[in-house]
């Protein structure tokens, strides 16, 4: 009977196991498997970037270099990166090179970055001073009544010198010199070469999803989860590991790890990037797919002009936050587990961030997104300039998962489906540099320098009070924009009833849904004759979101039409 029971267990338990295994098959078949490498490569590749980049202050901080030297050892970074990211973005498209190109960017960030953690100061010359110890003595009394008590020794008291080896390190400026003018050499040849990867890497993921590009944000999520875990492993190993000494004297904690971290990341960064596929990204051919012009003509549309205006200002504030928030910090006694802490929860409000974008994309508008990201860094930028306490930061790391990756993800997702074909790559480098490039020079840079002469306080209580008139702004261009676009084509509906009234025999009118895309994009339906072509639209028009085709063409494709704006004008109808 036992071994009766003992085979039924056994039988059950393969059953089981079948199962499951027939479950896991069914689950691993839905994988995407084009997502999954972009999955992957983020985590491993911000992972590698998280573990250094904010660190990078406190880093130079360690070596000797001044606000003002580490802002530009740090700002020109993203200046770098605004003029290389769009220029080799574009070759490759050009040359058709993207995957090469992406290998090629990975193994500068390997062979220009790590280098940077093992140079510094290297003349070293230590005084010691020693002070000699000496009774000194005062005159003292207890309260008394009589003169001759106060004649007599009287020592209320003894109190025993305490020797003790005091110091300080002071830096020689010929070699702080001469190393900053060798990481600024690897700073600027580094980036410029390595800093397409994250563009490159956005096209194949924005290629892959199709028509789903909203969807992004789930893809990128993975990069801030790598970024926050990965700074949260190396805060708390700084802070375990040995400190750095100078002359026997403990200068700060040793920031030197961080860049280890970095190698080993980058490296796994490298190997998944072998796995990408940009077959089917679009080739260069502009008479197919549109002109550099085209894509020129995108960025001088006012709503897109004054959008990459609110990109820059967001860049700013991170070049700011990224570079001094940490020496903030750190000012005001904060260790650097805390940093860990912080970065951790930071980018976990980014993960969620990330995770939730698209189906808030569903609800709300991009511009939307971008005008809320604004007003909460007035709130959050104004409340760092006022703690005392290192830890409150914790709470405000919070917000940071809106006004980064919301806005970010909204900016990604609201220009690339104005690209045109085959320039994809080249108009999120444009991004990229305006938003992480020019942005993130200018915080760096422009921070450093005030800081250096009015604290980094003020600073920060400046730029959130500088968002509200960037909103101001902002939300007035795109307003004024809208209704004129509206008022316009309102206007060629009535010039073309009023000058052939014939050829509207159809009734075909113009039909307005504000409900399509940003800030009253509309579509429209165009009578299908002779006068309907797309030379009586506004050529600005579908750049800034408009949709036309031919609404007696029987053969129409309907969800295509309505999936991206059309990449050219022509004399054809808009199909």
């Amino acid at each position: 009977m036992k071994g009766l029971e003992e085979e039924k267990a056994a039988k059950y338990g393969d059953e089981i196991k079948e199962k499951c295994k027939d479950i896991m098959q069914k689950q691993c078949s839905k994988v995407n498997r084009k997502l999954l490498v972009s999955k992957v490569f983020y985590y491993f590749f911000w992972s590698a970037y998280g573990s250094f980049f904010p660190l990078l202050g406190v880093y130079y901080k360690q070596i000797g270099m001044n606000p003002t030297q580490s802002g530009i050892l740090v700002g020109c970074r993203p200046l770098i990166e605004f003029i290389s990211a769009p220029s080799l973005g574009s070759l490759a498209d050009k040359l058709n090179i993207r995957k090469v190109m992406l290998l090629f960017n990975i193994c500068c960030w390997i062979a220009f970055v790590f280098p940077i953690g093992m140079i510094k100061p290297s003349d070293k010359t230590c005084h010691r001073y020693l002070m000699l110890a000496k009774n000194i003595s005062e005159i003292t009394s207890q309260e008394t009544d009589e003169v001759n008590e106060f004649l007599k020794k009287n020592t209320p008291h003894e109190e025993p010198i305490k020797p003790h080896r005091k110091g300080n390190v002071v830096f020689s400026t010929d070699s702080i010199h001469s190393v900053f003018w060798v990481l600024l050499f690897l700073t600027i040849v580094g980036e410029f070469f390595a800093s397409p990867a994250p563009t490159l890497a956005d096209t194949a993921t924005l290629n892959a999803l199709g028509d789903n590009k909203d969807r992004y944000g789930r893809q990128r999520m993975f990069g801030s989860l790598g970024w926050g875990s990965a700074m949260f492993a190396v805060g708390f190993t700084i802070d375990a590991l040995p400190m750095y000494t100078v002359c026997e004297v403990t200068i700060s904690k040793d920031y030197t790890y961080a860049f280890y971290f970095f190698l080993f990341f980058m490296s796994i960064a490298l190997l998944v990037a072998t796995r990408f596929n940009f077959r089917d990204v679009g080739d260069y051919d502009e008479t197919l797919h549109g002109t550099p012009r085209d894509v020129i003509h995108i960025f001088l549309t006012p709503n897109y002009t004054a959008t990459v205006f609110a990109a820059f200002y967001a860049g700013l504030g991170m070049g700011l936050t990224r570079v001094f928030l940490f020496w903030h910090l750190e000012d005001l006694g904060a260790p650097p587990s805390l940093f860990g802490i912080s970065s951790a929860v930071d980018h976990l409000s980014e993960t969620l961030t990330y995770f939730f974008i698209d189906s808030l994309l569903q609800r709300v508008t991009h511009v939307q997104i971008i005008y809320a990201g604004l007003l909460i860094n007035f709130v959050r930028f104004l409340l760092i300039s006022m703690i005392v306490n290192p830890w409150l930061i914790l709470p405000l790391d919070i917000l940071q998962g809106f006004s980064h990756a919301g806005v970010w993800a909204a900016l990604t997702s609201y220009l690339s489906k104005a690209a045109p074909k085959g320039y994809k790559a080249a108009v999120q480098g444009i991004l990229q540099g305006f938003y992480y490039g020019l942005g993130r020079a200018v915080g760096a840079i422009g921070g450093g320098v005030f800081s250096h002469y009015y604290g980094t306080n003020l600073a920060f209580k400046l730029y959130g009070v500088g968002s509200i008139p960037v909103f101001l702004l902002m939300f007035l261009i795109v307003t004024v924009y809208n209704r004129k676009q509206s008022k316009s084509l309102l206007n060629q509906q009535i010039c073309r009833e009023n000058i052939a009234p014939e050829n509207n025999k159809n009734q075909n009118n113009l039909v307005k849904n504000n409900d399509v895309e940003d800030g009253g994009n509309k579509l429209f339906f165009i009578p299908n004759d002779s006068n309907a072509t797309s030379n009586d639209v506004p050529p600005i028009s579908y750049e800034s979101g408009d949709f036309y085709f031919d609404a007696n063409d029987q053969n129409l494709d309907f969800s295509k039409t309505m999936g991206e704006p059309p990449q050219q004008t022509s004399e054809k109808h808009f199909k």
